[in-house]
């Protein structure tokens, strides 16, 4: 062993000395949350736990990138309460994770396209955000993703939901254009822009912008995937909003007919997940048993004036309305991911199955 490499070995162990015990003592200069109150615990799923697939460029834990992938995945699915309690439990154990203050943020803004937030909430975020501003950024990304989540909460006790709205789209669409290729910012870009329409324009300016920045992501990908069912399934609930105002108008309320639980977990159960289209693998009378009874409370709510609406999980939403399209015609099948969460509901009607049907189906 020369002399040379001598040193040039002790000089890199101390380095690397140096490096642990500089890392040991910002142990106690790490973020606190104590006096923030932020969602935690297990996480309580309304609906199909069968997500789609995200997957989030970013610079926190290895370890805790596929946690991450998950609360953004909730975000999407608009469960935003338990996308909190994934993205808490992030900095929970790596509290120098800049996107998880993102993510929670995003998950305390509860519903983007509602009209009025929670000021308590509005609080929260503020605190996070405070926090995260006082880290430094792995990268230039990360800190633009901070500093547009931070315009909902910045100077919210004064300036109204709408204006804190049109600042966030304006942060978007700077982002949306200094990253073209980053497929996440295009969504939220696109949500912004809903966001923000006017919902008595009625040649609907916003929305049809964002449904170009969506169509252009779907084709974009689909070259990519190959899947469209897995991108339909992602772009839908980001035009929720203009899906069910082409069905109802402003301020309506929506009447929906609905799946009786015993019916919608068989369903759900049925499903192939390794099908590319999503198929149910039933008995045929069982399906035309399922039309049949469609069909009537088709009829019912169409001789009481009312469209005819089936809202079921997302898992099943795109076998159901094609097999329905078939038989049915114009009848719109919607997820529940897919309606507002402002939007006023009202069950008119309930599909079902006799015991003795679903005691062979078992079998």
């Amino acid at each position: 062993m020369t002399l040379k490499f001598k040193i040039l070995l002790s000089f890199s162990l101390l380095l690397c000395f140096s490096s642990c015990n500089n890392k040991n003592s910002n142990v106690s200069q790490l973020p606190t949350f104590d006096n923030i109150e932020l969602n935690r615990g297990d996480l309580l799923l309304c609906g199909d736990p069968n997500f789609g697939e995200v997957n989030f460029s970013l610079s926190c834990r290895y370890d805790l990138r596929e946690t991450f992938n998950l609360g953004l995945t909730l975000i999407h699915s608009f469960e935003y309460a338990e996308a909190e309690k994934v993205f808490v439990s992030i900095l929970d154990n790596d509290p120098e994770c800049l996107m998880a203050y993102w993510g929670t943020a995003m998950s305390i803004l509860n519903h983007p396209l509602s009209f009025k937030q929670n000021p308590k909430s509005l609080k929260r975020g503020e605190e996070l955000l405070k926090i995260a501003k006082t880290l430094s950024p792995n990268n230039e990304r990360e800190m633009d993703y901070i500093d547009a989540v931070s315009i909902y909460f910045k100077n919210w006790q004064n300036l109204d939901t709408q204006t804190r709205k049109l600042n966030y789209e304006s942060k978007m669409e700077e982002l949306y254009y200094k990253y073209p290729d980053d497929v996440e910012t295009a969504v939220f870009y696109s949500l912004s822009i809903l966001a923000t329409a006017d919902l008595n324009d009625k040649t609907y300016t916003k929305q049809k912008k964002s449904g170009e920045i969506l169509e252009k992501l779907f084709l974009s990908e689909s070259v990519k995937t190959k899947d469209a069912n897995q991108l339909t399934a992602l772009i839908r609930p980001h035009l929720g909003r203009i899906i069910v105002q082409d069905i109802i108008s402003v301020n309506e309320e929506l009447p929906i007919i609905t799946l009786e639980q015993p019916l919608e977990q068989l369903l759900n159960n049925s499903i192939q997940n390794d099908s590319s289209s999503n198929d149910v693998f039933l008995e045929p009378k069982l399906i035309e048993s399922i039309v049949a009874s469609v069909s009537i409370e088709k009829q019912n709510a169409e001789e009481r004036g009312n469209p005819a609406v089936m809202v079921v999980s997302p898992k099943i939403r795109p076998w159901l309305s094609r097999i329905l399209r078939q038989r049915l015609g114009n009848l719109s099948v919607l997820a529940y991911t897919e309606i507002p969460e402002d939007q006023e509901i009202r069950v008119i009607g309930r599909v079902g199955i006799q015991d003795e049907q679903q005691n062979q189906v078992a079998a």
